[in-house]
């Protein structure tokens, strides 16, 4: 396992390395020069792919993602508590990042009719209704 994401909602949704083909967890940038805070991470972008032949786990769970995405920003189950594991090659967790209050920002699928494999692409990101005191 080198990534675990469980998104939890009025339904438990996880996807793992074997569906994630690769993923970025995105910080960001409040100093404005590149010098990025350890733990300032607001989000993650996923890329993956599924057969689309088999009637597989994995499917199932990429298809609640994609039923998330239908949810609007006014419906109460729009924002959901998102936790990422990130293993090593021995399967041993390292790092967990939660995000408490997070959306899906974008989805979208594409289908391979020549290898009838489905690829997903999902940004994920953190609520963070937080107010800055600008002074002028």
């Amino acid at each position: 396992m080198g990534i675990e994401l469980k998104i939890i909602g009025e339904e438990e949704i996880v996807l793992t390395d074997f569906t994630i083909k690769q993923y970025e967890l995105v910080q960001d940038d409040i100093q404005g020069k590149n010098e990025y805070l350890s733990r300032n991470i607001i989000g993650i972008e996923l890329n993956g792919e599924f057969s689309a032949n088999d009637n597989c786990a994995e499917a199932k769970e990429v298809n609640l993602l994609s039923r998330w995405s239908k949810i609007t920003a006014h419906e109460k189950d729009a924002y959901r508590k998102v936790e990422v594991n990130l293993a090593d090659a021995n399967n041993e967790v390292y790092d967990t990042i939660l995000f408490e209050e997070a959306f899906l920002v974008t989805y979208a699928e594409n289908y391979n009719f020549d290898t009838s494999m489905v690829e997903f692409d999902a940004f994920i990101r953190d609520f963070d209704d937080t107010e800055i005191a600008v002074k002028i």
